[in-house]
């Protein structure tokens, strides 16, 4: 018998499958881990930290994934859509976790369970089934080979069109680096490779159907805090742009603010009308935007869907591309087809591999060609604005197809195969791909691109707080913050991301540039919903202690100092902003960044 941890909010158990004894198990949320890590990714972390050897073999039996919900997941609480997934990395070989939107996450509560822990490898290709109580390992070999899209289909008709289905495409199978783990058509827990881990222990999918209502201490309470969140999020201008457009609306902006990556990083500027070119607003002039569409219990519907009926790059309707996939796709490659960044994007999701890594590979590919290090691959003509050679390359890295077997592996494999002097084009941090914010110009994103324990990071953390100020969480409003003032805003605000993922709430409620909720929130809506009552400090002790543990699994496995700094181009080629030229030298900032941890430098 599991007892009633809280008076609601919590499940009080998590699945453990074990695919190599082909056992599963229910454990018991235990009460002391509320005060330790409340859920979400603390669970995720504390279960890993605990369970996994730093030094496994990520792609090994000995490696374990765990995907997680947290205590508002599921009750309604507005923008709290997201379930996390966290393992140890096969592309960093570090710390690794990734997060989804949608509506896998709320069906895992609505079954009855706040985590699902995999461990072991399975002789064949499996899937699990989870209807409520029932939970199977079942055969998936006949799905092993179809994409991720093929595989959703196959599965909810057999298992209902009500079930939501998690999976991994070829990609994944094929333990690419950097393989995405897909679920609902197009949602992605994208980054740091964790489709290769559920490739590895031949997990083809997780099919969830779950009725179970989650209860909430004070509905009363929790109605009045949405209404109030509601209020806010209307009137900010970062969450009106994301309700009509999405992430990717409007390219052009961030380009004049010098924030869109160019030719690589290498280039500052380029044609407004290319940035447009390859926007939202051009989805919509040219009839491909069909709607907006929104996870579980969100008001923002930032999603995008689009179709593209014929022609070259005919696509199927399904989620169109967010602004990562554009800039790391498009611009970083030179290229202005958005007809061909929406196939791109489609093949991406299909097969099951990170845009932002895949895009930033092929753009250090073209660099390499441009330099004369690599030649044309398997008569592949390379070169910049080249759409079709782009599609072909996602193909070849997907079923480590010639050259692309050697991509699959990601920038270390790469430089192995063509020597040192290639090293200097791949724009990447811990071996995995910095995202399309130029910390050149975006003040306190180098710092966490470099500190972050799973890789670069655009949504941990938040120094753009500065520019407004924020009193709850101590950050005051700055005209010219120092190194020293960045990485203090750094620190209190990942720690408060930390505690955004315990809930798990999305970023884009409380970012500075968009929905901008007051900390102080958090708090009530969790007491709200379970009844416990946290203040903002609590729960802010509790993201830094979630930190720490991270950082001390990096610590065991070996990271050193340089793992945590930029690639040099950063310091040595400059954006003008104002004809005035900007670069970073983010050894500072980390630092500052140390000392205000109370952290020693790793050599």
């Amino acid at each position: 018998m599991v007892f009633k941890l809280a008076d609601s909010g919590y499940n009080n158990q998590f699945l453990r499958v074990n695919l190599t004894s082909n056992t599963i198990k229910i454990e018991e949320f235990k009460k002391s881990w509320i005060d330790e890590i409340i859920g979400g990714i603390g669970l995720a972390t504390k279960i890993i930290t605990e369970e996994v050897n730093p030094k496994a073999d990520p792609l090994g039996e000995e490696n374990k994934i765990v995907f997680a919900v947290g205590p508002l997941t599921g009750t309604g609480t507005y923008m709290t859509g997201r379930h996390v997934v966290a393992t140890k990395s096969p592309l960093t070989n570090f710390w690794g976790q990734s997060d989804a939107g949608g509506f896998w996450g709320t069906n895992l509560k609505f079954a009855g369970y706040d985590a699902i822990v995999i461990e072991g490898v399975s002789d064949k290709p499996v899937y699990l089934n989870i209807n409520n109580g029932s939970v199977k390992i079942e055969d998936a070999t006949s799905l092993w080979g179809k994409d991720s899209f093929e595989t959703e289909h196959i599965l909810k008709k057999k298992h209902g069109t009500r079930c939501k289905v998690l999976s991994i495409g070829i990609a994944g199978e094929n333990l690419v680096k950097f393989a995405s783990i897909m679920n609902d058509l197009g949602r992605t827990a994208g980054r740091r490779g964790l489709g290769a881990v559920m490739g590895s222990k031949k997990l083809k999918a997780i099919v969830i159907q779950g009725s179970k209502k989650i209860e909430v201490h004070d509905k009363a309470k929790l109605k009045e805090l949405n209404k109030k969140m509601l209020s806010i999020l209307r009137s900010k201008n970062g969450i009106q742009f994301l309700s009509n457009g999405g992430t990717g609306r409007d390219l052009s902006f961030l380009l004049s603010v010098k924030d869109l990556p160019l030719k690589n990083w290498m280039q500052d500027d380029w044609p407004m009308e290319n940035a447009k070119k390859i926007s939202g607003i051009t989805m919509k002039e040219k009839g491909y935007f069909i709607k907006q569409r929104a996870c579980f219990s969100c008001p923002v519907a930032c999603e995008t869907v689009v179709k593209i009926d014929e022609g070259d790059f005919k696509a199927e309707l399904q989620k169109g591309p967010e602004y990562e996939t554009l800039a790391a796709l498009g611009s970083m490659n030179l290229i202005d087809s958005v007809e061909s960044l929406i196939k791109a994007n489609e093949l991406c999701n299909r097969f099951g591999i990170d845009t932002i890594t895949t895009g930033s590979l092929i753009a250090a590919i073209n660099e390499l060609h441009e330099k004369g290090i690599l030649r044309n691959i398997e008569e592949l003509e390379l070169g910049w604005n080249n759409p079709k050679a782009v599609l072909t390359l996602i193909e070849k890295i997907a079923k480590r197809d010639g050259f692309g077997n050697i991509i699959a592996d990601g920038p270390k494999r790469i430089i192995k195969t063509l020597g040192e002097k290639a090293k200097e084009c791949f724009t990447f941090v811990k071996n995995d791909a910095i995202p399309m914010h130029d910390p050149r110009t975006y003040i306190g994103m180098g710092l966490k691109y470099v500190i972050s324990p799973y890789g670069p990071d655009h949504t941990r953390a938040d120094a753009g707080f500065l520019f407004y100020g924020n009193p709850e969480l101590g950050i005051p409003q700055l005209t010219d913050p120092t190194p020293y003032d960045v990485a203090k805003a750094v620190v209190v605000t990942e720690n408060f991301s930390e505690v955004i993922e315990t809930m798990i709430f999305c970023a884009f409620a409380f970012e500075s540039w968009a929905g901008q909720l007051p900390p102080s929130f958090v708090p009530e809506f969790y007491y709200a919903v379970t009844g416990i009552e946290k203040t903002l400090d609590d729960l802010l002790k509790i993201g830094e202690r979630i930190i720490t543990l991270k950082r001390n699994f990096n610590l065991k496995i070996g990271i050193k100092r340089e793992d945590e700094t930029l690639p040099k181009r950063f310091r040595e080629i400059p954006r003008y902003v104002n004809n005035t030229p900007k670069t970073i030298n983010v050894d500072e900032f980390v630092d500052a960044y140390y000392s205000i941890r109370g952290w020693k430098k790793p050599y």
